[in-house]
């Protein structure tokens, strides 16, 4: 499936050929099964995520991978806040959600 990472029609250096949607609609790379979001953001920053950061779509829309459409969050936690959700259920200290070493 050839797919275009942004809506908007901007293209990228990543190769967007070798991808596919999965049950989620989010856009994977078929051979290591990478979030594209994440790889983009990857790209921005100039360094991999950590396991536990997670990519925030700031439209909502998960189809819009442009850069500045994406957030990079700390933790769940993080981007739990961004929702509005209720955070009693994390064991987290909040003033150290946003702090990046």
């Amino acid at each position: 499936m050839e797919t275009d990472l942004y809506q908007s029609g901007h293209k990228s250096h990543l190769n967007y050929k070798q991808t596919y949607f999965d049950k989620y609609d989010y856009l994977r790379f078929i051979h290591s099964k990478k979030l594209v979001h994440r790889e983009v953001i990857e790209k921005t920053i100039g360094k991999k995520l950590e396991p536990d950061e997670i990519v925030h779509h700031k439209n909502g829309n998960k189809f819009d991978n442009r850069p500045e459409n994406l957030k990079r969050c700390k933790n769940k936690l993080e981007h739990h806040l961004i929702h509005g959700g209720n955070t009693s259920r994390y064991n987290v200290k909040q003033s150290s959600l946003f702090e990046y070493s």
